[in-house]
Formats: C-alpha cells, structure tokens, sequence
C-alpha cells in the first residue's frame, strides 16, 4: 500500500513579493487575493503556485476543485517543488480525477524523492518494484527504500530485508537481509522480528555478528 501524508495549510510563512504579503489561510482577505496568487504562479512564483494547489484542493474561499489544484501543484512541482510533486503523485496515483495515471504517479513521486520527501522515496520504490507505472527497475527500487528506511520507515526497511534475503528479486546477501530485518524491528515494523529469527537459523554465527553490527550503523 502506497503511503500518504495529510498536509496542513494553517501554518505557513506568508508569500512576499512586490510589496506585498499573503497568508495563507488565516487572512480574510485570501478569497479575493487568488487572482494575484494565479498571476504570481504563471509569473514562476513557484511557492505562490504551491499555495494556489491547496486553496484550490481545500476550498478556502471557494469550492474545492481538484482538477485547478492539480495545474497549481504541476506548475510548483515542474519547478521542483518537493511537496507539491508529492500531492501530485498522490492524486495521479488515485481516482480522485475520475482516472488514474500511474506513470504520472511514478515521476511525481521521483521528483518528491529527489527533494529528501521520505514517503515518496518509499512509494516510487513500491512502484519500482512491483512495475507500476513504468517498467520494474530492482536496482532503483533498493536505493529508494534505503533513503526512505535510513529516514525511519518501518516498512522499507522490510522491503529490503525480502529483497536481499531468499527469494527475493535482489542479489541474495543474508547478512545485509538480517541487517535491515534487525532495523525493521527496531523501527517496529509488524513480522520484522519473526522473519529476522528465521533467516538467521540459516546463517552462521559470523554471519549473525556481521549483520548486528550493519544494522547499528544503518
């Protein structure tokens, strides 16, 4: 299951340009100034455009309208901004649009990646792996996981440790296996402990001591 994150928009810093300030919410004013936000975002006002998406989407002011918060949030996120790409990827990735769009999804979720978003590192890695979206890509996929694993995802932890131990579609290494099954647990990660337990009944005690040690560093 791809992982989702619920943004808020009643903290933000407010946006400064040619003298002027907008918050966003929490100023009454912020239905009239959409107009100029619109502008600003056409102008290349990428946290302007990144504003605009979630006016749109929450309806602030307005009617929620998802398919103007999609445009607003592809025109941060082509700039690369991290987190309008992820909300992209979420809407392409469901049917909130009425249709799916998966390989949309898939380079959303890269450009969130890219910008050091955790769960869209692990969901472009789910889609790597599973080849959604595009073609499967294990390689990718791993690296993926560990950037979202070394920021404390329970779950990609896991996927690692299938990955690299028995059966799984990586190189087999049952050290470096145990190693991230020895993280998922830690991370409290459902099954990690039993699965880190059968694996090690087939690895020697070498073995068992090299994992440990990966695994407090990782």
């Amino acid at each position: 299951m791809l992982l989702t994150l619920s943004f808020s928009v009643q903290a933000t810093e407010p946006i400064r340009t040619e003298g002027r300030e907008i918050i966003v919410p929490g100023n009454a004013e912020v239905g009239s100034d959409t107009r100029w936000l619109e502008r600003q975002a056409r102008a290349g006002n990428v946290e302007a455009a990144y504003r605009l998406g979630q006016i749109h989407e929450r309806g602030i002011g307005k009617e929620s309208d998802l398919e103007s918060a999609a445009e607003a949030y592809r025109l941060a996120a082509e700039a690369g901004h991290a987190l309008a790409a992820l909300r992209l990827a979420q809407i392409y990735s469901g049917s909130a649009l009425g249709r799916q769009d998966l390989a949309a999804a898939r380079r959303w979720y890269g450009v969130a990646a890219g910008g050091g978003i955790a769960p869209a590192a692990f969901n472009l890695g789910l889609m790597e792996e599973s080849g959604l979206g595009g073609p499967r890509d294990i390689e990718s996929a791993l690296g993926h996981y560990e950037l979202a694993a070394s920021a404390g995802i329970a779950d990609a932890a896991l996927r690692l440790g299938a990955l690299y131990g028995p059966g799984g579609f990586g190189e087999l290494d049952r050290v470096r296996a145990l190693a991230w099954l020895l993280v998922a647990q830690r991370l409290g990660a459902a099954g990690a402990g039993e699965l880190a337990e059968s694996l090690s009944r087939d690895m020697t005690a070498e073995q068992r001591r090299q994992a440990e040690e990966l695994a407090a560093l990782l």
